[in-house]
C-alpha cells in the first residue's frame, strides 16, 4: 500500500487526526522531492573526451610570468641606459612606467597560478575551411569578491543582503583543479566546442 494511501486510511478510520496526517503528507512530500528529483529530458551526454588533459593546463600561468618577466628585462636594461645617458630625464620615467607595469603583470600571474581558468577550444568549418579558437585566462573569483566587498556600500540594498562576495567564494570553491568543470560540443555541421573550468 502507498504511505500516503496509509496515511488516508488511518485518518478515515479514526486512528490519527487530519492536523497529524497534515504534517505526516507535508514530511512524505519533502522526503519525496529529496529522493527523486526532477529528471531532466534531453541529449545523451557522452564521457569526456580530453584532447589536452586539464593537468597540463595547470601550468598556464607560466606563459604571461615569463613574458612579464621578459619584459621586466627589457624595461631594466631600458631604465639602466637612460640613467647612463642622461640622469633621471624623460626617458628614464618612461621606462620606468614600464618597469612598474611589468612587474604588475608579473605578480598577477604568479598570483593567477592558484585561481580557476577557462579554456575555450572552437573549431569551425565555415565554407569548407576549418578554423581553429583558443583563448585561456584565469577567472578572477577572489579579486572579484574583494572589489565587492570594498564596495558593498556603492550596492543596492538587495545585492548587500544577498551577500554577494561570499557567493563568489562558494562558487570558486566548488570548482576543483583536480576535476574541472567539462563542457563538450559536437554540432551537426562539424563546428566543435571544448570549455573548460578548473
Amino acid at each position: 500500500m502507498d504511505e500516503r494511501q496509509k496515511i488516508l486510511t488511518d485518518v478515515a478510520d479514526g486512528k490519527i487526526s487530519a492536523e497529524e496526517a497534515n504534517k505526516r503528507l507535508a514530511a512524505l512530500e519533502v522526503d519525496s522531492s529529496v529522493k527523486d528529483p526532477p529528471v531532466e529530458t534531453g541529449e545523451v551526454i557522452q564521457p569526456a573526451r580530453t584532447e589536452l588533459p586539464a593537468s597540463n593546463w595547470k601550468k598556464w600561468w607560466q606563459i604571461p610570468f615569463w613574458i612579464s618577466m621578459g619584459f621586466v628585462a627589457l624595461t631594466g636594461y631600458w631604465m639602466y641606459t637612460s640613467y647612463l645617458n642622461a640622469g633621471m630625464s624623460w626617458g628614464f620615467w618612461f621606462a620606468l612606467f614600464f618597469f612598474m607595469l611589468s612587474l604588475v603583470g608579473v605578480v598577477a600571474s604568479v598570483l593567477s597560478r592558484n585561481s580557476r581558468w577557462l579554456h575555450v577550444r572552437i573549431r569551425e568549418h565555415r565554407d569548407g575551411n576549418p578554423r581553429n579558437i583558443a583563448f585561456s585566462f584565469p577567472i578572477p573569483f577572489r579579486f572579484a569578491s574583494r572589489v565587492v566587498s570594498m564596495f558593498s556600500w556603492a550596492m543596492p540594498e538587495d545585492i548587500r543582503e544577498a551577500h554577494l562576495d561570499e557567493i563568489i567564494v562558494a562558487v570558486e570553491n566548488s570548482i576543483s583543479t583536480d576535476e574541472p568543470i567539462e563542457v563538450y560540443v559536437d554540432e551537426q555541421n562539424g563546428d566543435h566546442v571544448e570549455v573548460f573550468i578548473g
